[in-house]
C-alpha cells in the first residue's frame, strides 16, 4: 500500500501502528468486594468513564458508565446495596501491547468489547485501549493531517 497523501498516511498508520501507541498508562481500580456507590464515588473522584475491577488483584471486569445506566439504574438497583461484581462487564480480554491498532479494533469487535487490557511480553498489565480512543485517532486522521504528524501528536489534543 502507497502511503502517499494524507489519507493513505493515515490508513498506513491505522495499519501498521501498535496500540502501545495509543494506550492508556493509568488504569484506576477496585477490588470486587466493593459496592456500585464506592465505584461511582471512585469513578468522578477520578474524573473517568470507567473502571478495572480486582479480585485479589488480579483483572475481574471492567465498570462503566454505561453499566451504571444499564445495569443498575434501569433494573432500580440500590447503589449501596448492590456489589460491583453483580454488575460489572466480565469476562474482560487482554491483547499484547504489541497488537496492531486494526488488530485490536478487530478484538474489540468481534467480543463485543469497549476496552482490552495491555500486557507486555511477561503477561503484566501495562495500559488499556479503549474503542473510543481508537475512534478518536480515526477521525483525527480522516481529517486529512499532514504525513508528518505522529500519532503523540495526533493523541495529545
Amino acid at each position: 500500500m502507497s502511503c502517499g497523501g494524507p489519507i493513505a498516511a493515515g490508513r498506513c498508520l491505522m495499519l501498521s501502528n501498535k496500540v502501545r501507541e495509543i494506550m492508556t498508562r493509568e488504569i484506576i481500580t477496585l477490588d470486587v468486594s466493593r459496592t456500585v456507590h464506592d465505584a461511582i464515588a471512585l469513578m468522578a473522584e477520578k474524573r473517568v468513564g470507567r473502571l478495572l475491577i480486582t479480585d485479589k488483584q488480579a483483572p475481574a471486569g471492567f465498570f462503566t458508565e454505561r453499566d451504571v445506566l444499564r445495569r443498575v439504574m434501569n433494573k432500580k438497583l440500590d447503589p449501596k446495596k448492590t456489589s460491583i461484581k453483580k454488575v460489572m462487564t466480565s469476562p474482560i480480554r487482554a491483547v499484547s501491547q504489541e497488537t496492531h491498532i486494526v488488530k485490536a479494533l478487530g478484538a474489540m469487535y468481534q467480543g463485543k468489547l469497549r476496552h482490552l487490557l495491555l500486557q507486555d511480553d511477561k503477561g503484566a498489565i501495562v495500559g488499556m485501549v479503549s474503542m473510543r480512543r481508537i475512534l478518536k485517532l480515526a477521525v483525527e486522521l480522516g481529517r486529512g493531517l499532514s504525513e508528518t504528524q505522529t500519532i503523540g501528536s495526533i493523541m495529545s489534543r
